[in-house]
């Protein structure tokens, strides 16, 4: 079974219109529907993915604090560089409290309410 693209873009979408989101929890998503791939054939897939709704700008993506809730923007080269680094989807446990998340646009708000993601 291999992971469905279209339906994972349409997660994270949705996932982004509601708050951060963390880039650890798509990886912990596709662990709970695709159990048996490893790690790395997901990571494989959700970072084109989370790539294409940063270039489309459809998402923006926060260097991010667990506790206390802090979030700085970062730079839309930055969000790229992020996205290709593999620290960037571990979780706050493993990265002491910090960890990227992401969260919709206005235009990616726009997006998934009119059901074009």
């Amino acid at each position: 079974m291999t992971i469905d693209r279209q339906g994972l873009r349409q997660t994270i979408l949705s996932d982004a219109v509601d708050d951060h989101f963390g880039l650890y929890e798509v990886i912990w998503g596709l662990n709970t529907r695709y159990p048996h791939l490893p790690e790395s054939e997901k990571a494989a897939v959700a970072i084109p993915v989370v790539s294409e709704l940063l270039e489309q700008r459809l998402i923006e993506l926060y260097d991010s604090v667990w506790s206390p809730s802090s979030f700085r923007l970062l730079s839309h080269e930055a969000a790229a560089v992020a996205i290709r680094d593999p620290l960037s989807w571990r979780s706050p446990e493993e990265l002491g409290g910090t960890y990227v998340s992401f969260v919709a646009t206005e235009a990616g708000k726009r997006v998934y309410y009119q059901g074009k993601s």
